[in-house]
């Protein structure tokens, strides 16, 4: 009887560590979230020419930048490519570097309404962000020097880079 007693105490034993409860399992749980940046100037993702006719004071040109991950802008003139020498922003004549339009660029990289002046060459701007996320509604102003020019259709064309900080 004592044996029947003890192989049964045995059994139960064995039988409720098979069965004990709780019993845990673990699940990972994640999520991919695919860099998105957004830029219009002028209200177009991909906006035309700009005719500006009025010298010596800002016409500001509205942009939109939002996205989220850290950004840095920088801006390139086409002129001061094809005329390495030029080291101010220029409204040039077509094959005519000697018939320019000075002008000057500055921009409020926060929407805050601080206009900070752009140099060429200079480093990219780092975005403000909040833990990677940003949204910007400003502008960017250019202001043409007013002065005594030759007769010509002057342009340049601004090359804006958004990259990765």
């Amino acid at each position: 009887m004592k044996k029947t007693v003890i192989l049964i105490t045995l059994l139960l034993l064995i039988c409720s560590t098979a069965f004990s409860l709780p019993i845990s399992r673990d699940l990972e749980l994640n999520t991919t979230i695919e860099t998105e940046v957004e830029f219009t100037i002028n209200d177009s993702p991909e906006p035309g020419p700009l005719v500006i006719d009025v010298f010596d004071t800002p016409v500001a040109v509205p942009y939109y930048l939002k996205g989220n991950t850290p950004v840095k802008l920088s801006v390139s003139s086409s002129n001061a490519v094809e005329y390495p020498t030029i080291t101010d922003f220029r409204l040039i004549v077509t094959g005519t570097p000697a018939n320019y339009i000075p002008y000057a660029l500055s921009i409020d990289y926060t929407g805050g309404g601080t206009f900070t002046p752009v140099v060429l060459g200079a480093a990219p701007v780092n975005i403000s962000h909040t833990n990677g996320v940003f949204e910007i509604t400003s502008n960017i102003k250019v202001t043409l020097t007013g002065g005594n020019y030759t007769a010509g259709t002057y342009a340049d064309t601004l090359t804006f880079t958004i990259a990765a900080q």
